[in-house]
């Protein structure tokens, strides 16, 4: 049969994905919606029809085709083309074109506001894991859900730490009660966190959400990957002060309670590591911490897991061997952002539905 080409003659992105599959087996009636309805092959090419008949890749004649794999094709045509329309679909504002936002906006009218200080994780980590974290989890729900995700806020508060064993006590940490810490800057640290007072972080952001409610948005989400008590004091009441008719405010954190029984999430231990391998870049450095059979104490790595921090130490005041970081995987890292992400698009779909 004679087919007609594509403009110039060459193969659409479809036939391009189609070629890479490897097999050159042909598929025929592929009712799926929104994708190809058939494959041909040429000697040498492939070919691709849409669903009005049309075949793009080539002007001459199919001798022949091919009725095989159409299970396994289709499996795959609907895996490229769901990450083709991830990657085409933009939620972030700064890349946005003017007609994109407005349009993004129509579709769903909330603004996601991802947060997270520059902060030491241990030298094994990037020092923006906390912003990186809620940017992840913001942007992955917009896509699901609808909405805009502004440029990530790398800011955050963080308070002195006080002297005894209660929970984020200096002596649940190892360190002497004369110490002068606040947050994670403990003393021998190569580098310092930028920390803001909590008072200009309210300021700031009180600002940024009356800017975007003037844009029209109707929701706004402040997500933290940052967890420091006054940081998410100072967010969750400015969402309450600055909620009003026509305006829904809420603050979330990127994190979701651990499954049992694993405890509370620590500082740049296992878990959290794992969350930075799952997002992929920038690199976790695990080769910089020491053998596996050096212990991490914690005053020495500014990493601490999660019972410490509720003022129960480990023996040494090391890191305790399940919340090692040496033992994450980018395996638990996407499985806890599964868990995040599932959450948190549940809690916007409910208050985005019910405002």
């Amino acid at each position: 049969m004679k087919v007609a080409g594509s403009p110039n003659n060459k193969p659409s992105f479809a036939a391009r994905i189609l070629l890479s599959l490897g097999d050159r087996r042909a598929i025929q009636s592929m009712p799926l919606s929104g994708l190809p309805s058939a494959l041909a092959v040429y000697p040498g090419k492939t070919l691709l029809a849409d669903a009005r008949g049309s075949l793009y890749g080539n002007q001459r004649e199919i001798q022949s085709v091919f009725c095989l794999g159409v299970d396994f094709a289709r499996r795959r045509l609907l895996i490229v083309f769901r990450k083709r329309r991830e990657i085409m679909s933009k939620v972030n504002l700064e890349s946005m074109l003017p007609h994109e936002f407005v349009e993004a906006q129509q579709k769903a009218s909330i603004a996601y506001v991802p947060t997270g200080p520059i902060e030491w994780h241990g030298p094994h980590m990037p020092l923006g894991i906390d912003a990186f974290h809620a940017a992840k989890v913001a942007s992955e729900v917009a896509k699901r859900v609808g909405g805009v995700v502004l440029p990530t806020f790398f800011l955050g508060a963080d308070s002195l730490l006080l002297p005894g064993k209660e929970p984020q006590g200096l002596a649940s940490l190892g360190l002497p009660d004369s110490a002068h810490v606040i947050g994670m800057d403990f003393p021998g640290m190569a580098v310092k966190s930028l920390y803001i007072d909590e008072a200009v972080l309210g300021v700031l952001f009180r600002d940024v959400i009356r800017a975007l409610e003037r844009q029209g948005f109707r929701m706004i989400v402040l997500i933290s990957g940052h967890g420091a008590p006054n940081h998410m004091r100072m967010l969750s009441r400015l969402a309450l002060e600055e909620t009003r008719p026509g305006l829904l405010v809420i603050f979330t954190t990127a994190w979701v309670p651990p499954v049992p029984p694993e405890g509370g999430v620590g500082h740049a231990e296992r878990m959290e590591t794992s969350v930075m391998c799952g997002i992929g870049a920038p690199e976790v450095r695990l080769d910089l911490l020491p053998h596996r059979d050096t212990p991490l104490p914690y005053k020495d790595f500014g990493i601490v897991d999660g019972l410490a921090f509720d003022g129960f130490p480990n023996d040494g005041f090391v890191v305790r061997a399940e919340a090692d970081p040496r033992n994450s995987s980018a395996e638990e890292g996407n499985e806890i952002l599964s868990r995040e992400i599932d959450s948190m698009e549940a809690l916007v779909r409910t208050r985005y539905g019910s405002f």
